[in-house]
């Protein structure tokens, strides 16, 4: 299917088959009288509860900023649309979960206001919620203290349910009668202080194998069929060995001792195991070897500013952007501007194995000092800031490392997030480049990069390649994106920013600072990231030092160099393979782009294809359909 039309929510009824039916394969599933609800939002899917009341005589739809009821039973009229009554809205709400009252209003509403979640007592539809001082709901009350996301009632209406990373609260409403009098006191939390103690919550465990576990299991299943009664192959099966190597290992960061040539790479269950030479290699009988014929070898790129759009969806469908990234050489992705919940639930899908792609870093939401309510965080003390961390933490538990501020204008809310930051040993990516004044303080307050200096390096990209007729990007991107991704207009060199940027970047890498490449999602996707390499080389950097900007200084400054980085003994095994005749570092920087093979947690693919070499040789994941061809 390449087209749709129509699309939306769509009520209707369907028939499902007897159990008996269901264990054979002439099961089918019976749909009837399918309209569409055009008063739902899709939009705001994500965001939107549905429930059945009266059996199914009635829709309740808890949008982001209303609640209304939807009366299937008196049918549609002309136009096909349902009766309605609205009961309860939100003026800046992110989610809205009202109890109705039978009289065309709310009992009880709770939602969602800059981050924290509230609980209303009845209020007339026309009058939305709010938490704002000065003019919040009359008789709010605050129920968490770092915020909270997915609201829901109890069946009964007695229990409200948020939650707030792993942890699944709850509060029985009519406790909350004991702080009425100290929200009515205190307009600016709205009696937090009192109701935080009254929830319950418990942690919610998911469990699933690692990707280690998972590629030890293939790699033995790989090779049961030659070696099922050898127990000797079958412990050494997680084995893999690329020969006759260049290594760049990017180890110490300097060049004279990080090119290891005739060399030999050895990686057990998706780590680094041993870097030895080809004279002194012992394969391990069972292990699978490829032979490198002296291409380089050289470790994963780390994009440290990726965007991308794939998290706004929560189906466990493949994605066509982590793909690309990886076909590309991109192993690691650090985003600085996301989702405190739908961007880490994606990364927890890509680590469980449901998609193929890099390793996800990414801030959560940006705290956010201008005008979009749904992210808008003022800092105005400590706790704010701390609670504005607290959240990314929560839903990201280790791997949440990093926050950004973004135009926060006041200095005062900008430390307070620093010295927070420090306290969780959190790391902070300001937006850079959006005002000079702000760039020199963030560098006298201690913030240790900025993330965005280049001014439109896609401009030069889309004149200077033919961007919609690239094999590779047709395999991977969407065709309507790479149409749009040309550009023919003349200029002289001098007016590239990006030209003046580079030599800037050159003097400050000479002078002991750290350079990174990060090509700000910009589509083509892949593509861009070497280009991004190719305009550092233009300031005076060398190949090695771009290339050590991709991999190792990336990783130290991210602080993940424990891991990733380089090719070193006991980090994971995310690596590229380049044929032999790419010369990385007397040759074009842009042969950076011609890979070979590439690895992530020692799983190798094509990186033409994205077809699997090892453990599961020729495996390609099914993907949904793109592109008409």
């Amino acid at each position: 299917m390449f087209a749709t039309a129509g699309a939306g929510l769509y009520l209707g009824t369907v028939t499902l088959p007897s159990p008996q039916v269901l264990t054979g394969r002439q099961a089918r599933l019976l749909f009837r009288t399918f309209v569409l609800c055009p008063e739902i939002d899709t939009d705001d899917v994500l965001k939107t509860e549905l429930r059945f009341l009266d059996g199914n005589k009635k829709l309740l739809v808890q949008s982001p900023r209303r609640s209304f009821i939807i009366n299937l039973a008196a049918g549609p009229n002309e136009s096909g649309d349902y009766p309605h009554e609205t009961i309860a809205t939100g003026r800046m709400s992110t989610e809205l979960a009202a109890i109705p009252s039978g009289l065309g209003s709310a009992s009880k509403v709770a939602f969602v206001d800059f981050f924290q979640v509230y609980l209303a007592p009845g209020v007339n539809a026309d009058e939305p919620v709010w938490s704002k001082p000065g003019n919040a709901t009359d008789g709010l009350v605050r129920l968490s203290v770092d915020g909270g996301h997915d609201i829901t009632w109890s069946g009964d209406g007695k229990r409200l349910f948020w939650f707030l990373g792993a942890f699944l609260h709850s509060v029985e409403v009519s406790k909350l009668d004991v702080c009425a009098s100290a929200a009515v006191d205190d307009p600016k939390t709205h009696g937090v202080a009192c109701a935080r103690n009254l929830p319950q919550f418990q942690e919610i465990i998911v469990e699933y194998p690692s990707d280690i576990k998972r590629l030890k299991k293939e790699a033995s299943a790989s090779i049961s069929n030659r070696f099922a009664r050898d127990p000797e192959a079958l412990k050494n099966a997680d084995f893999f060995v690329i020969a006759n190597a260049t290594l760049l290992t990017m180890e110490t960061g300097d060049l004279r001792f990080d090119v290891l040539r005739d060399a030999v790479l050895v990686t057990r269950s998706g780590e680094i195991e041993a870097i030895v030479g080809v004279h002194d290699l012992i394969i391990p009988y069972g292990a699978t070897v490829l032979d490198a014929q002296g291409g380089f070898v050289v470790p994963g790129f780390i994009d440290v500013h990726a965007h991308w759009n794939g998290f706004g969806t929560t189906h466990p469908a493949r994605s066509w952007e982590m793909e690309t990234f990886l076909a590309y050489g991109v192993t690691t992705l650090h985003n600085p501007s996301a989702d405190n919940v739908l961007g880490f639930a994606e990364r927890f899908r890509l680590e469980r194995g449901q998609l193929v792609g890099p390793r996800i870093f990414q801030v959560g939401d940006v705290i956010y000092g201008a005008g979009a309510p749904s992210v808008h965080q003022d800092i105005v003390d400590m706790a704010e800031a701390r609670s504005a961390l607290i959240r990314i933490k929560a839903e990201g538990g280790p791997a949440s490392f990093s926050y950004k501020n973004y135009n926060q204008p006041s200095r005062a809310s900008r430390q307070r997030l620093l010295l927070a930051g420090r306290n969780l040993s959190m790391l902070c990516v300001p937006e850079g480049g959006m005002n000079y004044d702000w760039d020199q303080t963030y560098i006298v307050d201690g913030m240790t990069n900025g993330r965005t200096r280049l001014a439109h390096p896609c401009f030069y990209i889309w004149a200077s390649e033919d961007i919609p007729d690239d094999l590779k990007l047709r395999r991977f991107t969407r065709h309507d994106i790479l149409e749009g991704l040309s550009e023919s207009t003349a200029r002289p060199k001098s007016s590239y920013a990006l030209f003046n940027t580079s030599i800037s970047t050159a003097k400050m890498v000479h002078m002991g600072l750290r350079a990174h490449i990060g090509a700000h999602g910009e589509p083509p996707l892949g593509l861009n990231y070497h280009a991004e390499m190719f305009f550092t080389r233009q300031g005076g950097l060398s190949n090695y030092e771009v290339l050590r900007a991709a991999t190792s200084d990336a990783a130290i400054t991210l602080g993940i160099e424990k891991s990733v980085g380089s090719l070193t003994p006991g980090k994971l095994a995310d690596l590229i393979i380049y044929p032999p005749g790419v010369d990385l570092l007397e040759g074009d920087i842009s042969g950076t782009r011609d890979i070979k093979f590439v690895a992530r947690g020692g799983r190798v693919w094509d990186a033409d294809t994205m077809t699997e070499v090892w453990p599961v040789k020729g495996r390609r994941e099914a993907m949904p359909p793109l592109n008409p061809e």
